[in-house]
């Protein structure tokens, strides 16, 4: 898509992983001008009350910004954040793994980027995969934005195992 077809949104929130109020503008395609909706286009870096896909209502400010206020349709996609803390391991070599299954990565630094984790991600499967990266010490996560499709996956995996057992 042509950068000329987006608009620039900006919202402000607190982070948990900068623990302190942020401001951060992303980018968004137009969804209906006159209403005043977006589509997300990029991802959130530090835990925005939204994800990529998303729809949101934005109105300009007294500047003439953009500014974000609500989500009026949500996509059902996820954000993570990853911290890449094994030395040997690469960021790209982790961002590649997710792009393999999948999953779009934004950079932020050399040891930390945002993953954006689309509906048909089976994101029980995902999140194991991750634990286990995890535990050998080469990355840590956090579930920025989870979104209802994969919180069900989370819990119809639970229901699964009790079935079993």
């Amino acid at each position: 898509m042509d950068k000329s077809e987006l608009v620039k949104i900006k919202t402000e929130y607190y982070s948990d992983v900068l623990e302190e109020r942020t401001i951060e503008t992303l980018w968004a395609k137009i969804h209906d001008l006159r209403k005043g909706l977006y589509q997300i286009d990029n991802i959130p870096f530090y835990g925005a009350p939204f994800a990529c896909k998303d729809i949101i209502h934005a109105i300009v400010d007294e500047d003439g910004v953009l500014c974000f206020q609500k989500v009026i349709r949500a996509s059902n996609h996820s954000i993570l954040q990853i911290f890449v803390h094994q030395k040997n391991t690469l960021n790209s070599e982790i961002r590649d793994w997710f792009k393999d299954v999948n999953c779009s990565t934004e950079g932020v630094s050399e040891n930390y980027f945002v993953v954006d984790v689309p509906m048909k991600i089976d994101y029980k499967k995902l999140q194991d995969s991750l634990k286990r990266k995890e535990t050998e010490g080469i990355v840590e996560f956090a579930e920025a934005l989870l979104s209802k499709k994969h919180k069900k996956d989370l819990k119809t995996s639970i229901f699964r195992k009790f079935l079993k057992s």
